[in-house]
């Protein structure tokens, strides 16, 4: 099953905004971006467009995934990037894979402070990423060039992964659900270029029949022991999942 979409950010609003009512007789699905962690100081972002493009997608019937620009350089870092896009999802229904986009920072001299990490170190930050994705019940995917892979990354470890492959020359060598071949594709819509994507999976059917993505009433409910807190750490854990506000049953069992 082959499907046509596009990816968009705050860049495909610069010009004007989005018409997502003209977007909708053109494409089948959107990968939209959530935010970002800053290549300087490191810090959390969401993109300052995220919520009008979501709400565009909804009001339009659009199917619509999401995509995540890391900086981490760290795995701890890499699991709040994840934190990061649930807390922003969470009640949503997403017919697409929640992505990490790993490349270049775009700083000017490669100085962002993810440039120069080993293969090893950005592959566990990755696994990292959507490992923590899939535990909340979403389909995780990675965004990245095929050079990228063969030359960033240490692709055996994390084949177990969807992959959304950038290449604008020719169609991936390497297996992937989905596929940027360009960055100046043309949409109405939105004024100027917009990168264009083709799926080979029915991810609406994958997310809807494994219960993915916000399609399952009972998604995000987990059940977790620990051993060995104090009442203090105990509080706090209890605390924190308040926080988050995950569906719970109000039943809380220490283990003992």
């Amino acid at each position: 099953m082959i499907k046509n979409g596009i990816d968009i950010s705050y860049c495909n609003n610069t010009y004007s905004k989005i018409d997502f009512a003209q977007v909708k007789k053109q494409v089948g699905f959107c990968i939209i971006r959530v935010g970002y962690r800053g290549y300087g100081d490191g810090s959390l972002r969401e993109d300052k467009w995220w919520k009008y493009n979501v709400n565009g997608c909804i009001e339009h019937n659009i199917p619509f995934g999401v995509y995540f620009f890391t900086q981490a350089i760290t795995p701890k870092e890499a699991e709040e990037e994840a934190w990061f896009v649930l807390d922003r999802v969470r009640g949503l229904k997403l017919d697409y894979p929640v992505y990490i986009d790993t490349e270049e920072s775009g700083h000017r001299q490669n100085l962002g402070r993810a440039d120069h990490l080993t293969p090893n170190i950005r592959t566990e930050c990755i696994k990292t990423f959507c490992k923590t994705i899939e535990l909340a019940g979403y389909y995780a995917g990675i965004y990245c060039s095929e050079n990228w892979i063969n030359n960033m990354l240490h692709y055996p470890d994390l084949k177990a992964f969807d992959f959304w492959i950038a290449n604008w020359n020719r169609k991936p060598k390497l297996e992937c659900g989905m596929w940027q071949l360009s960055a100046k594709g043309m949409c109405d819509g939105i004024k100027g270029y917009v990168d264009v994507n083709k799926t080979f999976k029915n991810y609406p059917a994958i997310m809807k029949n494994n219960n993915l993505n916000g399609y399952s009433a009972e998604q995000n409910v987990w059940q977790v022991t620990i051993w060995g807190l104090t009442d203090d750490e105990y509080k706090e854990v209890c605390d924190w999942l308040k926080e988050k506000d995950f569906p719970h049953d109000d039943k809380v069992v220490k283990e003992e």
